[in-house]
């Protein structure tokens, strides 16, 4: 267990499915807020309204550039 602790505190980070968004993209944007200190101490409420305001935002333009908006 101290193992398995130890790799969860200080190993790599995986992002599931990382490799399938493209960089530059509102997908790749909202992933990588998703990952981000700001988001993770959010409180539980904040980031969960959050998080599907998102979501449908980025099933309707995930695969649009950021730097074209």
């Amino acid at each position: 267990m101290a193992i398995y602790e130890a790799v969860m505190k200080d190993g790599p980070r995986v992002d599931i499915g990382a490799s399938r968004i493209k960089p530059g993209t509102v997908a790749a944007a909202v992933t990588s807020y998703f990952g981000s200190w700001a988001f993770r101490n959010l409180a539980a409420e904040t980031q969960r309204t959050r998080k599907n305001i998102l979501e449908r935002f980025r099933e309707q333009h995930g695969d649009k550039r950021v730097a074209l908006l």
